[in-house]
């Protein structure tokens, strides 16, 4: 009798155990790309699966014969854009030319594996140099021609250890700079500069942790002009500048082939957030051709350095001088068949001492909206910043250690010492260039009355290190 009902029993087992399984697998199917597809740029992934209304998918990226690398996971419609261009800290290719498999994995509510697909492209980001060969670049602009441009750029602000332990300040702060700007050619290159108007239609800087801040260039149209060779410069001498909307790297006065080098002139922004840029001496070489934006470009590298070299930024509402000695890189793509440049990219590394009052200010705006209800660091004497349009900083009246945080302090009166937006003609940080006079005392001087910790180093010089990284790319949609 039991043998009988484990007969009966074990199919039927069976049968539940399939019937599970099949409910279990979900038929996972890529969209795009399709297998075998040769890719380039951007690249929309996007899979599908019999049940598309539940659970998630990811998506896993990885150059054939090696481990496949987990970079995203997405919800309905199961769209992830991969940047085959991107490139890492380091300045080279996370993706390489060649064969890929791209993987899509389904999963469920509670996160169980429901199914999975895979599909092989071809990545074929680069040109070969025999299909360019030697080449002249010229910026070709075409009367009533519009371009669109939009730029991204990062900044990283932090201490030293041994800097945190002196100011008791864990700086370590990210500023957001982003633009959006249109190009519209009034007059075509010829013999001499084409002239373009330059349209600022969105330009802000945010403080991460805080709102962000409109920047003066918003709204704004700014005339240049626009060499052959690519210089760019205002219309007239009294016109105003677009900094981030002015770069360049010179174009070399002959044809040039892959591997060729020449040296002249390149306009740096010292940071995104930097009210002006500066020209400065480069080596260029011709390092290849690929295509960007679905443009063939000539693709340039440039490093280039200044030591010492006095600025301005801007971060929130306020400004700030400092001197920074830097090293940086750069990539411009020139487009070969559209005549003007279509895309830089940029990363720099920067030293500088910026006085610890600064220190302290740039960490109020890391701290955010928050900062003032805090009542400040230890150390800061409880007493208003002379010339900050800012509430001074409660706190410790002793450097023995961190003790309770003290009461906001009042204001800071303005006046001759008034050192954040002062009117030029009174007085110059120390060190600062002619140009740069007016901006500092304030700032630099001591915290009247103060017995604490920063009444002892706030104009004392601290190190801070700064990495920022600029990309610049035409968003003009390309002609079918």
């Amino acid at each position: 009798m039991s043998d009988q009902r484990y007969r009966t029993t074990w199919p039927f087992v069976i049968l539940m155990l399939l019937l599970g399984t099949a409910a279990w697998t979900q038929e996972v199917r890529f969209i795009s790309p399709q297998n075998g597809a040769t890719i380039r740029g951007v690249v929309n992934l996007q899979a599908t699966k019999t049940n598309p209304d539940d659970g998630w998918m990811s998506y896993k990226i990885g150059a054939v014969g090696k481990e496949a690398v987990y970079v995203a996971a997405v919800i309905k419609p199961f769209s992830f854009y991969w940047d085959t261009r991107a490139r890492g800290k380091d300045g080279t290719r996370l993706y390489p030319d060649g064969d890929y498999v791209l993987t899509a994995s389904a999963f469920d509510p509670s996160g169980n594996a429901v199914g999975e697909s895979s599909v092989t492209v071809t990545l074929a980001n680069d040109i070969g140099p025999a299909e360019i060969g030697s080449t002249e670049l010229r910026c070709r602009y075409q009367k009533a021609e519009k371009l669109t441009f939009s730029a991204e750029g990062n900044i990283n602000v932090s201490l030293p250890k041994e800097e945190k332990e002196r100011l008791y300040i864990p700086l370590n702060m990210d500023v957001l700079v982003k633009a959006d700007w249109e190009e519209v050619v009034l007059s075509p290159t010829s013999d001499a500069s084409a002239v373009l108007d330059k349209i600022a239609k969105h330009a802000f800087v945010q403080v991460v942790g805080s709102e962000g801040f409109n920047l003066p260039a918003a709204g704004k149209k700014f005339r240049v002009r626009v060499s052959p060779r690519g210089f760019v410069d205002v219309f007239k001498e009294k016109d105003e500048h677009f900094p981030l909307g002015e770069y360049f790297v010179m174009l070399p006065d002959r044809p040039v082939k892959q591997g060729d080098t020449w040296e002249d002139d390149l306009a740096v922004l010292p940071l995104p957030n930097a009210t002006e840029r500066r020209i400065v001496k480069a080596r260029m070489v011709l390092d290849g051709f690929e295509y960007v934006a679905d443009r063939r470009c000539a693709r340039i590298l440039t490093k280039f350095s200044e030591k010492d070299r006095a600025i301005m930024v801007r971060v929130g509402s306020s400004m700030f001088p400092f001197k920074t000695s830097y090293e940086a890189d750069r990539i411009s793509y020139f487009g070969i068949d559209v005549g003007h440049f279509v895309a830089f990219e940029e990363r720099m590394k920067h030293t500088l001492d910026l006085p610890a009052q600064i220190v302290q200010m740039l960490y109020q705006f890391q701290l955010g909206p928050g900062a003032q209800a805090m009542g400040g660091l230890a150390g800061m004497g409880g007493m208003g910043m002379p010339g900050m349009a800012m509430p001074g900083v409660g706190g410790m009246p002793s450097m023995g250690g961190m003790g309770p945080m003290g009461p906001a302090g009042p204001v800071g009166p303005m006046g001759p010492e008034a050192g954040m937006m002062m009117q030029p003609g009174m007085g110059g940080m120390p060190g600062m260039e002619p140009s740069m006079q007016g901006y500092g005392p304030g700032m630099m001087g001591g915290i009247p009355g103060s017995e604490g910790m920063m009444g002892g180093v706030a104009a004392q010089p601290a190190k801070v290190n700064i990495e920022s990284t600029l990309k610049i790319i035409e968003t003009t949609p390309v002609k079918s």
